[in-house]
């Protein structure tokens, strides 16, 4: 007991701190760095785990970019997974991509049948001695791994926090992954106590349906990169997530609503209605259920900016398409 407290409380001049300083190197530029902990959130069915994997996928093998940006190689990771199937796993690789993918290590409590309790000191100790043969280690649930049954309570985090450093000193860059609160807001809150993220280097939220969009929150070493905030991707072939710009989004979102005020030309309060609230999320304007044309069309006129006025918002709702204005069918042409 003695050597342990020793060891703990060992005294450090600030000297030999600073000359044990490394140079940052960047998994991803402007995302994540070496030897940092990240916490990704986001709500169910959002993408989270999808996000994680492409993002460590990226970083294990040769590829070298993820969403654009400039990363780093043939990283050597281990990924625990407390809640996903066989078939979801393995529906995230491209098969002819297999032979990549020799630096990722899976331990998923389905494959082997096992279930992943860190809530148990002797496997956190286990995980931090394998760790040590890993540059990323990816917890996969928090939620499930830890089985947090009160996330809004400071003790529930503390075996959680006190693993996540733990991995960090064995020389890991950690990726947790954890749900967000349930909330009408584009803008995603990770679910529990402020004491959830007290150890991590980073937090990032994702929000969205079709498209999502990267928030990034906390960063307490380096900037967020100024293409963070900017980003949105979808997913593609074999959940591959695939950049877009925000103008070839906002196009996506006009045409969408043109072409659904098009189809449907119901003049009837219900039918307006309906029209508004198909609108409200086509647009992910977080306006709720309490939806007016005034509100709605605040949310998007930028993106009928030169095509529609207020007006022929309401007119288009209304289903009095024969009361647009003649610039109207550019607009029309340019959704084809």
């Amino acid at each position: 007991m003695a050597t342990t407290l020793s060891n703990i409380f060992k005294k450090t001049k600030m000297s030999t701190i600073v000359a044990g300083m490394t140079e940052r190197e960047p998994l991803v530029e402007g995302l994540w760095d070496k030897n940092e902990t990240m916490m990704v959130f986001a709500g169910s069915g959002v993408g989270k785990s999808l996000f994680s994997y492409n993002l460590v996928e990226a970083l294990a093998t040769s590829k070298g970019e993820f969403l654009g940006q400039k990363a780093a190689t043939n990283q050597k990771v281990l990924y625990l997974d407390g809640e996903m199937s066989t078939n979801s796993i393995g529906s995230r690789v491209d098969p002819n991509e297999v032979s990549e993918l020799g630096n990722i290590d899976y331990i998923a409590s389905e494959v082997n049948e096992e279930v992943i309790d860190l809530t148990e000191a002797e496997q956190r100790a286990h995980l931090i001695e394998i760790a040590r043969d890993y540059d990323l280690v990816v917890l996969d649930s928090v939620r499930v791994l830890f089985g947090l049954v009160d996330e809004n309570s400071a003790e529930s985090w503390r075996d959680v926090n006190k693993l996540v450093v733990a991995l960090r000193s064995v020389g890991c860059s950690v990726l947790v992954i954890h749900h967000a609160n349930k909330s009408e807001s584009e803008n995603p809150t990770y679910s529990g106590s402020t004491n959830a993220i007290t150890v991590f280097d980073r937090t990032i939220g994702i929000s969205g349906s079709e498209y999502k969009q990267l928030h990034g929150m906390k960063s307490r070493n380096t900037a967020w990169g100024d293409w963070v905030q900017e980003c949105v991707f979808y997913t593609a072939e074999y959940g591959k997530l695939q950049r877009m710009t925000q103008a070839e989004r906002d196009q996506g979102k006009m045409n969408a609503v043109y072409e659904m005020l098009s189809a449907d030309r119901r003049r009837d309060a219900t039918g307006k209605r309906e029209k508004r609230l198909k609108i409200n999320k086509m647009v992910e304007a977080g306006l709720g259920n309490n939806v007016t044309n005034r509100r709605l069309w605040d949310a998007c006129e930028y993106l009928f900016d030169g095509f529609w006025t207020q007006e022929d918002f309401n007119n288009a709702i209304a289903g009095n398409w024969e009361d647009l204005t003649p610039v109207f069918g550019e607009l029309g042409n340019a959704a084809q």
